[in-house]
């Protein structure tokens, strides 16, 4: 008689979790080996696309912040850029309050 005990440092039996067990393969596209996943028929995601479209949206918006940051620099080193004291004191009451958790602060 066998007795097959999990604690055992010695056992080799697979752990019965009810999931199939991970498999390791190698992807004859790129030879990279792949651990533990699991597929279904031929379940596919391709995220590339979304990658690159996520890039341009990101490279767009560097440029036109960028741009805002040239100009800001010039109206400052020439004197044109002007201050709107209410505009900031609003902005930093409301920040406060927010901060504090006041829930009538507009």
């Amino acid at each position: 008689m066998r007795i097959a005990d999990p604690n055992s440092p010695g056992n080799t039996l697979p752990a019965q979790t009810g999931a199939p067990a991970p498999q390791t393969r190698m992807d004859a596209g790129s030879g990279a080996i792949t651990a533990g996943a699991i597929t279904a028929g031929s379940d596919r995601t391709d995220l590339s696309g979304v990658a690159d479209r996520l890039s341009g949206i990101l490279q767009g918006e560097a440029s036109s912040r960028a741009d805002r940051i040239s100009q800001l620099k010039a109206d400052v080193a020439s004197g044109a850029y002007r201050v709107d004291a209410n505009a900031v004191s609003r902005a930093m009451v409301k920040e406060t309050l927010s901060a504090s958790g006041d829930s009538t602060s507009k």
